[in-house]
């Protein structure tokens, strides 16, 4: 239980992230719009944990002395409370900024 994350696997979340951003950034910039600004957080928020997730399952199949493969409930509860958090965030704010402009 209780993996390290790797230097790779930090890198790779943190290249992940500022592509989604800059991609975000320029779809922006080239419309004159925010509007899709918070949607765009949460996507970014929903592929980071979801790929850490898969970091997280695949060190625990890699770990020979784990009794259990895959991930703890713990870990599960953690990351769907976390999409469930970033979804219900992400469309508030984005249908908030959509209604009002």
């Amino acid at each position: 239980m209780g993996h390290a994350m790797s230097a790779q696997h930090l890198g790779e979340l943190v290249a992940i992230d500022f592509g989604m951003q800059l991609a975000g950034w320029g779809v922006a910039s080239h419309l004159h719009t925010e509007k899709f600004y918070d949607l765009m957080g949460s996507l970014t928020y929903w592929a980071m944990t979801l790929r850490a997730r898969s970091f997280a399952r695949g060190a625990s199949e890699q770990d020979e002395s784990a009794q259990t493969r895959g991930l703890s409930l713990r870990q599960q509860v953690c990351s769907l409370c976390v999409l469930a958090w970033s979804a219900r965030l992400g469309m508030f704010l984005a249908r908030r900024a959509w209604q009002n402009g």
